[in-house]
């Protein structure tokens, strides 16, 4: 008769100088992080979107410009809307007819930084205080870079994490196609040439730069505590 064997349980033992708890500790952290900071950063939008309903706009080229700054501003923002478009128009056509193709709303808003792509939505925003500083290409060149954004995402490419370094790297090549075609665009290719060595896109980065356009007349107070305790809580 054959005789019966017990399997032994093996037991993996911990690392070297590691403390178990300690570990499950660290993932259980990194996994609430993944999931709470896109949840704060994709609340902010949300807001923006909102506000954005009611918003006054102008249209042209068959873009759609959103005034979210203070109304007594319209016309001056518009008007330089309108200089940069134009300078699009002119030299780079093809730019223009991706920016109608793929973003056709862009959003004048208080960003935190120059501007972001708001994705699923076909729009994105152009920082205001970036609009008064009265520099076109620079504006323009911003304009495409989020469009880019746009253009990546209906294309079918993903900009979760892993891929991040990769796409914010072509939209910042869009800038700097368009800062050769346009007269004395080379005088901004040696800062975005800088940019692709940086990760502006962190969460750190980000969380900065929600906060300070929560901080833009006309938010609550405790819209910039949710959004600070979804950052922390993660």
């Amino acid at each position: 008769m054959p005789m019966k064997t017990r399997k032994r349980k093996t037991t993996l033992a911990p690392a070297p100088g590691r403390d178990p708890a300690v570990v499950g500790n660290s993932l259980s952290s990194r996994t609430v992080r993944s999931t709470l900071v896109p949840l704060a950063n994709h609340f902010v939008r949300v807001c923006f979107r909102l506000w954005a309903r009611f918003a006054p706009a102008a249209e042209m080229h068959g873009i759609r410009i959103i005034n979210l700054e203070s109304p007594t501003a319209q016309s001056t923002l518009i008007a330089r809307m309108a200089e940069v478009i134009e300078l699009i128009a002119r030299y780079d056509p093809q730019r223009l007819q991706q920016i109608r193709r793929y973003a056709p709303t862009i959003v004048l808003v208080p960003t935190g930084g120059s501007g972001e792509y708001w994705y699923k939505t076909r729009a994105f925003g152009l920082d205001t205080k970036l609009i008064d500083s009265g520099d076109t290409p620079l504006i323009a060149m911003t304009a495409i870079h989020e469009a880019t954004h746009a253009r990546l995402e209906q294309m079918g490419v993903s900009n979760d994490p892993a891929n991040t370094a990769r796409v914010e790297r072509i939209c910042t090549r869009a800038e700097v196609d368009f800062a050769t075609k346009v007269p004395d665009g080379s005088r901004y290719i040696p800062a975005l040439n800088h940019r692709l060595a940086q990760e502006w896109w962190s969460d750190e980065a980000t969380f900065a730069r929600n906060t300070r356009r929560l901080l833009s007349p006309g938010f609550p107070r405790w819209m910039l505590k949710l959004h600070h305790w979804l950052f922390r809580a993660g």
